[in-house]
């Protein structure tokens, strides 16, 4: 059972938890690795799944996907992330807020002193 990342005060309703497989630790850095249908990723805190019977079964470990070494095997980056980084999609995730047309405003003129004077309307006669 390992963590989920970026879980910490969100969501407590929801299980923080998911299941994986104990790869080993990376020795430079000392950080876990673990794998899943996912791929490999690395993580902070992990606990045992208490059931003996349930740890290893070659069920799951046939699902595994990727090896520390190639941690997600639909891409070609060799660096162990936090979490599995999936391909990247171009296409946005929501629709373009295409906005809306306001009506154009005209600036009012300012009557000035020296404009009623030019246009003969001061002083008044």
């Amino acid at each position: 059972m390992v963590l989920k990342a970026g879980t910490r005060g969100r969501d407590k309703g929801e299980v923080r938890w998911a299941e994986g497989h104990y790869l080993g630790i990376k020795e430079d850095t000392g950080e876990l690795l673990i794998g899943n249908e996912d791929g490999v990723f690395k993580v902070r805190d992990f606990k045992r799944i208490a059931d003996v019977a349930k740890r290893w079964q070659a069920e799951d470990l046939r699902k595994l996907r990727g090896t520390p070494d190639r941690p997600n095997p639909d891409c070609d980056d060799k660096e162990v992330h936090i979490q599995v980084r999936l391909p990247h999609d171009p296409t946005p995730i929501t629709p373009e807020f295409k906005g809306v047309e306001e009506e154009a405003m005209s600036r009012r003129l300012r009557i000035r002193p020296g404009i009623v004077t030019l246009l003969g309307l001061w002083p008044l006669q």
